[in-house]
């Protein structure tokens, strides 16, 4: 990679955290974010990694997290507080992503990640889908391209309880 460059701008303060501007790019790719942390809640907003006009993925997220418990003996992140999660690639060309990332392409291929998660930290609902296509291992060309497609869910429930 070349033409490094980040810009992050951020605010701290008692009340919160705020970071409007999270940039790390290059010649080949960029990735940029908004984080903001106050009250109860930490939000990472406009997830995208991007190569000029293609989106390799988008996203965003929001824990549950008591900003005024930094630093304390109280509890940062509550297990009643509300999550809510996702994450979506399409089409991730495997080549060109390591071609960016200046690695020898490990495979080829297209690859679609999506992530949906909602609930509480104490349960927690996900769903994970993946689809890989036309995958190829330059090493081994005489195989023939794979395709796979897995899907999880999961949901958990968790129980406080104390013993006296």
């Amino acid at each position: 990679m070349k033409a490094l460059t980040a810009n992050i701008d951020a605010t701290y303060s008692p009340a919160g955290l705020e970071i409007p501007t999270f940039f790390i790019g290059s010649d080949r790719m960029d990735f940029q974010a908004i984080v903001s942390a106050k009250g109860e809640v930490l939000e990472i907003s406009k997830i995208q990694l991007d190569q000029g006009q293609a989106k390799y993925a988008s996203g965003y997220a929001s824990i549950p997290l008591i900003w005024g418990n930094v630093g304390t003996k109280q509890p940062v992140f509550p297990r009643d507080g509300k999550v809510n999660a996702t994450f979506d690639s399409a089409n991730l060309d495997l080549k060109k992503l390591f071609d960016d990332f200046g690695i020898e392409p490990l495979a080829s291929g297209l690859l679609s990640v999506k992530l949906q998660a909602g609930g509480t930290l104490a349960n927690l609902q996900a769903r994970l889908d993946v689809d890989g296509r036309d995958l190829r291992n330059p090493k081994l060309p005489n195989l023939d391209p794979a395709t796979f497609r897995v899907s999880a869910d999961a949901a958990g429930t968790s129980s406080i309880s104390s013993a006296n």
